[in-house]
């Protein structure tokens, strides 16, 4: 006869440890409500890149400025945060691609390999 195998739930407290930093308020005046590091980030690089598509290109110019500065990157924000690339957030991906494309692809014995 088979023993049946019995599993053990090994609780741990890593999650009470690991907690996401929120914005409150800035310069003291109080934010309705708390907004993340990572969202703050997304939004300004969604708001840069509004910026940078008005200058670029003439026709973007013509959308009404809530879409254009409010909307566009609001969303930009939203499926940024959303979105995960290999298990990470679309920044810490895209800096750990080019720190893997500028570092030496062969190794021996753990040191760069000179060709």
């Amino acid at each position: 006869m088979e023993k049946e195998k019995e599993y053990v739930i090994l609780r741990t407290y890593k999650s009470v440890w690991s907690f996401e930093r929120k914005i409150h308020s800035i310069e003291g005046l109080k934010l309705l409500i708390p907004v993340s590091i990572n969202d703050a980030l997304y939004f300004g690089v969604g708001l840069l890149l509004s910026l940078l598509m008005t200058k670029i290109i003439p026709l973007f110019s013509r959308i009404n400025w809530v879409v254009r500065f409010g909307i566009i990157p609001f969303g930009l924000m939203k499926y940024l945060t959303k979105q995960k690339l290999d298990g990470k957030y679309p920044h810490k991906f895209f800096f750990d691609f080019f720190v893997y494309l500028m570092s030496p692809k062969k190794f021996y014995k753990f040191k760069e390999l000179l060709l």
